[in-house]
């Protein structure tokens, strides 16, 4: 909670305006770093920035300040100043850690990009990542939920850390699928069961039968070389999930280490948890609380399916994402609406 200003501060203040300014000015950095500290000013608060691959230039890795809407190339170093080139493809998670890096995923690569020193540094390698839900960050734990395969366990690490944990995989609950309602069945590989788990403190309980072959259909971004289908986010403080096999949005506690619905929607469709907001075929959610699983739909129809990375990111009262095809998207907290966003490219 931000400290309110008394007599005392007033009277410091004054003090401090009729200083010699000479002496003012070679003190700037350690005054606005008292200032901060003792009022919890944060100067650069506003500043959000997000990595995103430029398909009009070759998938060039890129980020997009979101103050004023302008693209450049990220050239990345390491910390010994070595040149980086991750390789990085259109469709990866990505998600915030702290102010100026965000952590990005892969194939079974993870890292953690610094935007503002341009450094890149890698965590530790991810086995067995094939189908991710989402990517979030809470309380210096990294957490990346899988699904669909019953084998396949979620994974969180503690920044600083030096190897991934496991824990529950994600519930799933949806009907039956056959391989012709899938796009291009040849290369089908899940068939649903119809079978269902119970809506509340599910674990890890598989309800879906799973074939080797990979499935490329509706609901999956594979260009990483592992499939995508949703995306984690932080609700009052709370872990949430929502993904395309999932039938509705879903609170992972990290202390039971269980899941439990908070809002029911339409399986086999787009759900994206979006901080304090839910998009889905079945309309625009937001979280009006007090509890976790009050939500207000706006009936707002969306077309929104793949995505160019797999999360969001606040920025003055709105929620920022990005469509598969590089277009920038924002929901207007305030208007209660999805709306296009222009932006700018320049060069280095």
């Amino acid at each position: 909670m931000h400290k309110s200003n008394d007599i005392q501060d007033v009277d410091d203040f004054i003090n401090f305006a009729y200083r010699d300014e000479n002496l003012m000015l070679d003190n700037v950095d350690t005054v606005v770093k008292c200032l901060t500290s003792f009022y919890d000013i944060d100067p650069c608060k506003s500043i959000a920035q997000v990595i995103f691959c430029n398909i009009s230039k070759n998938s060039q890795l890129s980020v997009l300040n979101l103050e004023n809407l302008i693209s450049y190339p990220l050239s990345l170093k390491d910390e010994t100043e070595s040149t980086q080139n991750l390789n990085i493809n259109n469709g990866f998670p990505q998600c915030q850690v702290k102010k100026y890096t965000n952590c990005i995923i892969n194939a079974s690569n993870a890292y953690l990009i610094d935007m503002k020193r341009n450094i890149v540094e890698s965590l530790p390698g991810i086995t067995n990542l094939n189908t991710i839900c989402g990517l979030v960050c809470k309380d210096d734990y990294i957490y990346v939920f899988q699904g669909i395969n019953n084998n396949q366990s979620s994974y969180k690490l503690k920044l600083g850390s030096a190897n991934w944990e496991s824990f529950s995989y994600i519930p799933l609950q949806y009907a039956e699928m056959q391989p012709d309602q899938m796009m291009g069945s040849r290369k089908s590989g899940y068939r649903m069961s119809n079978r269902r788990a119970s809506h509340r403190g599910i674990s890890n309980r598989g309800i879906y039968e799973y074939n080797q072959n990979v499935y490329n259909g509706p609901g999956y971004s594979s260009q990483n070389n592992y499939l995508i289908n949703g995306t984690a986010s932080i609700i009052r403080n709370n872990i949430v999930i929502g993904s395309y096999y999932m039938s509705g949005i879903y609170h992972y506690n990290e202390i039971s280490n269980s899941y439990t619905q908070i809002l029911n929607l339409t399986a086999n469709t787009y759900n994206y948890a979006m901080e304090n907001w839910i998009i889905s075929s079945n309309g625009l959610y937001e979280n009006t609380g007090p509890a976790l699983s009050d939500f207000k739909n706006y009936q707002y129809i969306s077309n929104i399916s793949i995505l160019s990375f797999y999360g969001s990111f606040p920025h003055k009262g709105c929620i920022y994402f990005m469509l598969n095809d590089n277009s920038l998207m924002r929901i207007n907290c305030d208007q209660k609406k999805i709306e296009a966003v222009e932006y700018s490219f320049k060069a280095n």
